[in-house]
């Protein structure tokens, strides 16, 4: 039974992102791209539960994204946002991260990090399951 669920959640997670980020093209593939990856990691059947559960928790908080001007949504584009600045970072060829000053590549990883914390503190709080 719990195996039927997860494409059906990939689903239901991909088509909520979708409305959430209709006008935003290139931040819908950011977040597809983090989906298929999210959803590619194998997971433990001593876990499949509470990932199910989590993975229905964020289902929630992204159909409440849909809403233009909500904090949801604000959140969940800032979100996906950040994401799709770190894969260009990562994506970029490694003369032109070189050529960066020191500081301003310091200043990006930083504020890298903070995302990361963010993430952290939101998985915690609300339950869900964002990386």
């Amino acid at each position: 039974m719990a195996s039927l669920q997860v494409p059906q959640l990939y689903r239901q997670l991909l088509r909520a992102g979708s409305r959430a980020l209709r006008p935003e093209r290139r931040l819908f593939l950011a977040y597809r791209d983090q989906l298929r990856q999210a959803f590619a990691d194998p997971v433990p059947l001593e876990t499949l539960a509470d990932a199910l559960h989590r993975g229905q928790t964020t289902l929630q908080f992204i159909q409440l994204a849909e809403t233009p001007n909500s904090l949801e949504h604000k959140t969940f584009h800032n979100l996906c946002y950040m994401r799709l600045e770190i894969q260009r970072f990562e994506r970029r060829r490694s003369r032109s991260n070189n050529i960066k000053r020191a500081t301003e590549r310091a200043q990006l990883v930083e504020a890298y990090d903070e995302y990361h914390r963010v993430l952290q503190r939101m998985n915690q709080t609300l339950g869900t399951a964002f990386r």
